[in-house]
């Protein structure tokens, strides 16, 4: 219940909700979890990144990563995110865009497609799907 109320909350005032891990609560809320990603599947080797709720720039999309000046931005649009899973499935898939930025003609391309098998190998999904 209380999860439910912070959620319509943080949807009302258009701010970030925290939300436990499916399997643990080892962070809270959205930019606990791109740090936690981070630190246990890429060694602490991704840039700094404002990871938050709100609209992409690209439309029906449920996720976007993007620059802004020298600083990666990350939105999880609010309507798509709405189970915590996904949420947590759809960061993660944007860990990989960060982690391997420009690295490919196609942003899902190869090297895209390496890291998020390389996730799963790490079992990152395992409670997600």
């Amino acid at each position: 219940m209380i999860l439910r109320v912070s959620f319509l909350l943080a949807l009302f005032m258009g701010t970030a909700m925290a939300f436990p891990l499916p399997d643990s609560n080892m962070c809270d809320g959205l930019q606990e979890c791109y740090a936690l990603y981070n630190r246990l599947y890429y060694d602490n080797s991704l840039p700094p990144a404002d990871v938050a709720y709100g609209p992409c720039p690209i439309a029906k999309v449920m996720a976007c990563t993007y620059m802004e000046g020298s600083r990666f931005t990350v939105r999880l649009v609010v309507k798509y995110n709405l189970a915590p899973s996904t949420a947590h499935f759809n960061l993660l898939h944007e860990t990989c865009h960060i982690a391997h930025w420009n690295a490919d003609l196609n942003d899902h391309g190869p090297t895209f497609q390496k890291c998020m098998h390389r996730l799963a190998d790490l079992d990152a999904f395992e409670t997600l799907w």
